[in-house]
């Protein structure tokens, strides 16, 4: 199918298809709530800085555990107006975004937008993941392969920022008035502020579901 290049489309995306985990029965749908975000999408924009700066708290729900059969884990449901924060940032700055991860030579996600099964971005092509192993062992004795799967419970949002514009930098625009306002606004920091709003402020973890 053809690569999304409306944001409306991109957000509606992400609303649809990237809210609710896959547990959740089919017949609870964000259909209605995406297609009010593609319709209202300039106004919801122009209000990006009001949404971020809501204080909301995502509920559990506990689903079978895949890895660890007759045991759960906890994933998190968070407040629709949290997600619409976090998705139109995504939305708005995926050009920036993008281009930050395409400078990294290890990573395997795609970030182009592209619809294929019912995603907003491509993601991660597993298929690739048999071709970089060969390709390490042809030039290293050893492949490290590692398990990420809940480092997202214990990563600090501000760490976000830091990794986009490098921690030095961010502590010492911090120190400068000037500097300061221009950060708050930067796209990095509002995400960082947009996960925090899942989940009443805080810096710890990324709510995941």
């Amino acid at each position: 199918m053809p690569a999304l290049s409306s944001s409306r489309d991109v957000l509606r995306a992400l609303i649809s298809n990237s809210y609710l985990p896959r547990q959740i029965p089919p017949i609870v749908t964000t259909r209605l709530f995406a297609d009010f975000c593609k319709k209202h999408y300039t106004s919801i924009n122009s209000q990006i800085d009001k949404i971020i700066n809501q204080e909301t708290q995502y509920i559990l729900l506990p689903v079978p555990n895949p890895k660890a059969p007759h045991s759960r884990r906890n994933l998190a449901l968070v407040h629709p107006i949290a997600q619409l924060g976090v998705s139109i940032l995504l939305t708005k700055h995926r050009a920036k975004i993008r281009s930050h991860i395409q400078k990294s030579s290890a990573t395997l996600y795609d970030p182009n937008v592209n619809f294929n099964q019912d995603k907003a971005f491509s993601g991660i092509i597993f298929s690739d993941i048999r071709r970089r192993r060969l390709s390490l062992y042809a030039h290293h004795e050893v492949a490290l392969q590692a398990d990420i799967s809940r480092c997202f419970y214990t990563i600090y949002t501000h760490s976000i920022p830091w990794a986009v514009l490098g921690k030095r930098r961010v502590k010492s625009m911090l120190r400068d008035k000037k500097k300061a306002v221009k950060f708050k606004t930067h796209w990095s920091n509002q995400i960082d502020m947009a996960l925090r709003a899942c989940q009443s402020k805080e810096t710890l973890g990324i709510p995941v579901g």
